[in-house]
């Protein structure tokens, strides 16, 4: 009986130390925090996102600790979309652009505080207001949010900053306040497409539920406005999407990496959640 038992233990120590860890495998130590104590049901939703990003998702583990908690991130090393898999949420808009014929007089009133592209990529320079310097972001959102602006240009609606830089400063865009427009509620569907001719380019293929399908021809097929594609309240896309669109289903793609078409999915495939979270520290642990 003695030696059975021994040998018992023998197997569990040999299998123990074969198991997936920090340690033998390498990841990431994630510190998160927030303002408040952070629930059990949103400490699983991150446990969810990140496990994705895991070669050895099972044993993706986490400690809580009042308003913040720490992940054994085991096989994680994608620190990019570890912050953005615990800071962001599923906001998605497909929107105009306000109208072309508003540019001049709003870029005239702006001149001032925003400059002229002098380069095409990533976002197109005529569906654009202009490149605002960085730090200036919010004396911006005081103008553009005031009476005097409000009252001079009633069909500017929301404004948002482009998700990538643009000759090193901030691309400014302004929706159009009269547009229809899909947002994340009207989707059944989202997944993240490879090109395989551009392996550095990703596309989003989705759907959009049966009742809104008919939002995807209202948007498309206008050759005088350019479409908005954002994602947490920044652009990623600007462009006028060719030929009119019928079909619910569709694709999304011009400025996607092939990374960020795996976290847009994750976020998606996952639930939402309530508090505000931030990454406190990352610490990479090298694989043995």
């Amino acid at each position: 009986m003695k030696l059975h038992y021994f040998i018992i233990c023998i197997l569990f120590c040999l299998v123990s130390c074969k198991l997936p860890t920090l340690e033998n495998v390498g990841g990431t130590i994630i510190e998160i925090e927030s303002s408040e104590e952070i629930s059990d049901e949103t400490a699983e939703v991150i446990v969810d996102r990140l496990e994705y990003f895991s070669t050895n998702h099972e044993y993706v583990m986490y400690e809580s600790h009042g308003n913040s908690i720490i992940v054994d991130g085991v096989g994680i090393n994608d620190t990019a979309s570890i912050k953005e898999l615990v800071e962001r949420d599923r906001m998605m808009k497909v929107v105009y652009a306000v109208s072309p014929q508003y540019y001049k007089n709003i870029r005239e009133y702006l001149k001032s505080y925003i400059t002229k592209p002098t380069k095409t990529r990533p976002y197109k320079k005529s569906s654009m207001i202009g490149l605002v310097n960085l730090g200036d972001e919010a004396l911006i959102d005081s103008i553009i949010s005031s009476p005097a602006f409000k009252t001079r240009f009633p069909d500017a609606g929301d404004h948002n900053y482009g998700v990538k830089l643009m000759e090193g400063k901030k691309a400014l865009f302004i929706q159009d306040a009269n547009s229809p427009f899909m947002d994340q509620s009207m989707f059944s569907n989202i997944e993240p497409q490879k090109d395989p001719k551009k392996v550095i380019e990703g596309a989003l293929s989705l759907e959009l539920k049966p009742e809104y399908a008919d939002r995807i021809g209202n948007l498309t097929g206008n050759d005088s406005t350019y479409l908005l594609h954002l994602f947490h309240d920044e652009v990623y896309i600007s462009k006028i999407i060719k030929p009119h669109i019928t079909s619910p289903s569709f694709s999304m793609a011009g400025a996607f990496t092939t990374r960020d078409v795996m976290v847009h999915a994750v976020l998606w495939l996952s639930e939402d959640i309530d508090q505000d979270l931030k990454v406190k520290s990352l610490k990479g642990i090298p694989k043995k």
